[in-house]
C-alpha cells in the first residue's frame, strides 16, 4: 500500500473521485457533520476518517473500508 502525501489529499478535495483508485489509512472517528446524496433515497451522513496531517469526510457507500492491522480501543473521555 502506497502512502499518502499531503498534496495528494489537496488534489481530492472538493471533486468527484468515481472508479478511481485512493488507499487512505487513518482513524474512522464516527459519522461526518455533512450529508451526501444517495440515490432515491436523498441525502446521508457519511463518515469522517482522521490520519496523520489529514481529516477526511466521505460518503461510506462510495468507498470500500478495509482494516489494516489489528483493532485498538478508542477512548472517548477521561
Amino acid at each position: 500500500m502506497r502512502s499518502l502525501e499531503d498534496h495528494e489529499v489537496a488534489l481530492l478535495l472538493g471533486r468527484r473521485v468515481r472508479n478511481g483508485k485512493h488507499s487512505f489509512v487513518g482513524t474512522l472517528s464516527g459519522p461526518s457533520g455533512r450529508k451526501f446524496p444517495r440515490g432515491p433515497e436523498g441525502m446521508a451522513y457519511g463518515c469522517v476518517l482522521e490520519g496523520v496531517n489529514f481529516r477526511l469526510e466521505f460518503a461510506w457507500w462510495d468507498w470500500t473500508i478495509t482494516p489494516v492491522g489489528q483493532r485498538t480501543p478508542s477512548i472517548a473521555a477521561e
